[in-house]
């Protein structure tokens, strides 16, 4: 039986974001708040996709990037599903509310939002505004069926 497309895409993924973590561990803060692939790419479990057994998402979480950072991991999430073969097929970005921002905006959400684009075959859902925790779904249609709400 082969793994869950879960776990691949998680491996793959965090094989992908190395240079990531490599940039994560220059700033200022990495000693005392550490951004590794392995603590912020994770599964979600999403209770209201009915899908055929697996109900689980990849999450990819930006707390602890700075923006340069965070361009370079929604970069290479990017290229990762439009990679032909490469097990990713949805994702959800956690943007966080921008608490340490100036002013309180969220930076991380407006550059998820600039680079992680709905183009052909990629398609996204955006959940920053007025949410308490910000997000981006991001999928290949191709890879993953439509999504379809459980009633009752």
């Amino acid at each position: 039986m082969s793994a869950r497309w879960t776990t691949r895409a998680i491996a793959a993924l965090r094989e992908s974001l190395a240079p990531v973590e490599a940039h994560a561990a220059t700033l200022s803060w990495a000693k005392t708040t550490p951004w590794t692939t392995r603590a912020r790419i994770t599964t979600e479990r999403r209770l209201w996709i009915r899908r055929e057994k697996d109900q689980r998402i990849v999450r990819l979480d930006l707390h602890g990037l700075d923006a340069d950072g965070a361009r370079l991991a929604c970069t290479l999430l990017r290229d990762a599903l439009l990679t032909p073969g490469h097990p990713l097929r949805y994702a959800r970005i956690v943007v966080g509310r921008g608490k340490r921002s100036p002013g309180g905006r969220r930076v991380l959400a407006g550059i998820a939002d600039e680079i992680l684009i709905a183009d052909a075959p990629l398609a996204r859902r955006s959940s920053t505004e007025g949410a308490e925790n910000g997000f981006v779904d991001i999928w290949h249609r191709e890879r993953w069926p439509r999504v379809r709400r459980i009633e009752g």
